[in-house]
């Protein structure tokens, strides 16, 4: 019996399946407190090998895994780029903040490790890899929004009530107590700032009595509940998200055209705000924290001649095998048409910097409010 026939209509969907594009943007990896968490905090900026707001060893580690991750998904597996660098297929992007490049940089260390000829040094497998930024003290509206300056947004916010407030009673004691114990005025406002305490934690920095597991999580719902009230309906999430959602747009379809200047793979380093509201703003969050060193990933996939963007999250990063969770677009399959995820995401997307100042500048409650109902209404019947 000839098997060959058979063997070649197993390889064919193969043969068919192509990985054009990769989008990846990933949040630092773990990092010093910002300052002291509170004034009688013992742990000072003695603490920490690269002072306040760096990256730590604990966190470069992070970041390298995720480079081994990334070579192995794309060099390996889907033999989508080259495993050395190439100016032609990769762009990377980051922050100005030292926690976001130096980031990058040791993802880069391990994703791009020199081969052969690109061997500079015997026993020392580094190689530079150019990483772009906006430049020191200027506005980055695609990587960290949420510095973008944006009055509509903050009216928005502040006409909000305070997220804690509902729980505001029911822990006044708790509030009391946090009062003596870290020489501080705490209250609904500031109790989300304690959350540092898990930085210092995390890297083995013994804690006082007072600092219990009960107390700690506590701790972290605040700041969960703080954080995601920043980005949590369709509107606060565009003003933040939108502009990166439309350069993911811009690239994947640029990837589909097969144009010309079009990379294989942009990776962007950044931060948890930016993360969330990219989340948020394709409606696929899940109302958690972003973990340190946790990827966004947007694939564009050829099969049988048709496109399709596939999106996961890298969510858990303690081990550096970790699998994503598979997205689902609302509206779409796991594996959503491209023609369906644009007609999703081109509502979402703001294209310019120009359009971005234009919203945020207005920021019109009837085409807000309009937005949102567009967003809603297209939800409701693609279910």
């Amino acid at each position: 019996m000839n098997l060959l026939p058979s063997l070649l209509l197993l390889l064919l969907p193969l043969a068919q399946c192509e990985l054009l594009f990769v989008a990846v943007i990933w949040r630092h990896g773990l990092r010093a407190p910002s300052r002291l968490p509170y004034p009688l905090d013992p742990h000072n900026e003695t603490a920490w090998q690269r002072g306040w707001k760096e990256l730590t060893n604990e966190g470069i580690k992070q970041m390298y895994d995720l480079g081994l991750w990334l070579h192995n998904r794309y060099t390996v597996e889907n033999t989508l780029i080259n495993s050395v660098f190439n100016k032609k297929e990769v762009l990377v992007l980051s922050t100005d903040v030292e926690r976001a490049l130096c980031s990058a940089q040791s993802v880069m260390a391990s994703l791009f490790a020199p081969e052969g000829e690109f061997v500079w040094k015997r026993g020392f497998a580094w190689q530079p890899v150019p990483i772009h930024s906006y430049g020191e003290d200027r506005t980055d509206p695609l990587l960290k929004p949420t510095d973008f300056p944006c009055p509509a947004y903050d009216k928005l916010m502040t006409a909000d009530t305070h997220p804690l407030q509902s729980v505001a009673e029911s822990n006044d004691q708790l509030f009391k107590e946090l009062t003596k114990n870290t020489g501080m005025e705490v209250n609904i406002k500031n109790v989300d700032d304690f959350y540092d305490i898990t930085r210092e934690m995390a890297h083995g920095l013994k804690q006082p009595d007072w600092v219990t597991d009960g107390l700690v999580d506590k701790i972290k719902e605040f700041k969960r509940i703080v954080r995601t009230n920043e980005f949590n309906s369709p509107v606060k999430a565009r003003f933040r998200g939108g502009y990166l959602v439309g350069d993911w747009h811009s690239r994947i379809n640029a990837a589909a055209n097969g144009e010309k200047k079009a990379k294989k793979a942009v990776l962007y380093s950044s931060h948890d705000g930016t993360l969330s509201a990219l989340l948020y703003t394709l409606g696929v969050a899940n109302d958690q924290l972003v973990p340190h060193a946790a990827a966004i990933i947007a694939e564009l996939h050829r099969e049988a001649g048709k496109d399709f963007v596939k999106l996961w999250y890298r969510n858990e990063t303690s081990a550096p095998t970790s699998d994503p969770v598979q997205l689902t677009l609302p509206g779409c399959e796991t594996s959503c048409h491209l023609a369906t995820f644009n007609a999703i995401v081109a509502p979402l997307t703001l294209n310019t910097t120009k359009q971005l100042e234009e919203l945020c500048s207005s920021g019109s409650p009837f085409l807000s409010s309009l937005f949102l109902a567009f967003i809603l209404l297209y939800v409701a019947i693609s279910r």
